[in-house]
């Protein structure tokens, strides 16, 4: 147990290895400078309500249990590492059930490995998630500061438990999925949301994804695969790029501006084993801001009242 004093580790390209079995090494207070960088592959538990500040890098190929209190990175990185088969490596595991990962200075939480959460938890810091799971076994988890969501990225949300981009900026690359069932939901409710070079591709499931709120600029293109639902009564906007619709849109509620926007809602390509797109709309608008268009190939749906 670790409580109320620092920890150091080592000098830069020279880190330090923990392995503890379950129950053993508990981070309460006190703060660690890990130039020297420290890799855990044991368990760690990081617990009481204390605030704790991380310098340097501390990368985990064990499981880490974050249940209560804030860790702030200042110049710090929390590396939370993938499998490497080739080199026998297991991947990390890094667990919230309370408790909130903060930025202080320059900090940043990398995942390539599995992101659990099992009760509250937020991500108040830049997180770049290259592939890594965002496996939300209940309660909520929270984005809310920046972000990059690489090729790759699996959200895996369980029934009842939420994933929410509530502020801030993120942006994603790529092919981004998710689960194809249940009430789990992934909610854009106020952050940013843009695609970077080469553009990117969401694949979720039936009631999955939720735009509730935020603007979205699209100047590399963005694509739906899977289902994606426009709901609440917020004016939002499509800025710049495209929205290309091969699975299903399904617009409930509230206005959606295009700015220098294109929607392509697109037939089937047979010869290159392309659905079509199905656009639905129960409610609300579509609507010009600047230059927008609405460019319609397939199917467009309205449910309810008339177009």
């Amino acid at each position: 147990s670790h409580a109320g004093f620092a920890v150091s580790v080592g000098v830069a390209g020279a880190p330090a290895t923990v392995d503890f079995a379950q129950g053993l090494a508990e981070w309460q207070s006190g703060n660690w400078s890990l130039v020297g960088g420290l890799v855990n592959v044991g368990h760690l538990r990081v617990t009481s309500g204390a605030d704790r500040f991380l310098t340097g890098t501390l990368s985990n190929r064990g499981l880490v249990v974050h249940d209560a209190g804030r860790i702030y990175l200042n110049q710090g990185t929390i590396s939370n590492l993938g499998a490497d088969a080739a080199q026998s490596l297991a991947g990390g595991i890094w667990q919230g059930s309370g408790g909130l990962a903060d930025n202080w200075s320059n900090g940043q939480f990398q995942n390539t490995g599995t992101i659990r959460i099992t009760g509250n938890y937020a991500v108040s810091v830049n997180l770049v998630n290259m592939g890594g799971v965002l496996d939300v076994d209940a309660g909520t988890l929270t984005l809310n500061a920046t972000g990059t969501l690489g090729d790759g990225t699996f959200y895996d949300i369980a029934d009842a438990a939420i994933v929410q981009h509530v502020a801030g900026s993120y942006a994603f690359t790529g092919r981004i999925t998710g689960q194809r069932e249940g009430t789990g939901k992934l909610r854009f409710n106020g952050a940013g949301i843009s695609t970077g070079f080469g553009g990117a591709t969401l694949d979720f499931g039936s009631g999955v994804a939720e735009w509730v709120s935020g603007n979205w600029s699209l100047a590399n293109g963005l694509t739906n695969d899977g289902e994606f639902t426009i709901t609440g009564g917020a004016d939002r906007f499509f800025t710049s790029g495209s929205f290309e619709n091969r699975g299903h849109v399904i617009h409930q509620s509230g206005r959606l501006y295009l700015n220098s926007n294109t929607i392509f809602n697109l037939a089937a390509d047979g010869g290159q084993g392309l659905d079509g797109g199905l656009w639905e709309a129960g409610g609300g608008s579509v609507e010009n801001w600047n230059a927008g268009v609405f460019n319609n190939t397939s199917r467009l749906n309205v449910v309810e009242n008339s177009l």
